[in-house]
């Protein structure tokens, strides 16, 4: 049986865009962020979070790079890389989260951080942060 090399290829280029257009969303659950290090290696959590940090949930998009984290904070406050936002520049998302992420950010702080180029965005209460960056 004789292939056709062109056919192949145009099977590989449809199978590999097919693959990049994914909108596959993974959900996760970590203790700490030791047992997080390889969402950060893989880019999924931001290098800037504090080491100490515990209960890390994300939800991140591979089709669109979109994240969403939540994790309780240690004895370190966000870094330097992050900085308060202000007036209303900045506004979490709501719509299309999982469910542990908050209807309403009211008596939050909010942040831009940016790590490598990347910018997130963060708000804060009571010790408790949600991370994310927008879809790309």
């Amino acid at each position: 049986m004789r292939i056709n090399k062109w056919a192949v290829a145009v099977i590989g280029v449809a199978a590999m865009t097919l693959t990049a257009c994914s909108d596959e969303t993974t959900d996760v659950r970590y203790k700490t962020h030791a047992d997080a290090a390889k969402e950060v290696q893989h880019g999924w959590l931001p290098g800037w979070v504090p080491k100490d940090v515990t209960n890390i949930r994300m939800r991140y998009n591979v089709g669109n790079n979109a994240t969403s984290i939540r994790f309780t904070l240690g004895q370190q406050e966000l870094p330097s890389a992050c900085h308060k936002a202000q007036g209303k520049s900045v506004k979490a998302p709501t719509e299309g989260q999982p469910d542990w992420w908050p209807e309403n950010f009211d008596g939050y702080t909010f942040y831009r951080c940016s790590d490598d180029g990347e910018d997130t965005k963060a708000a804060v209460h009571d010790g408790t942060a949600y991370v994310w960056s927008e879809a790309s």
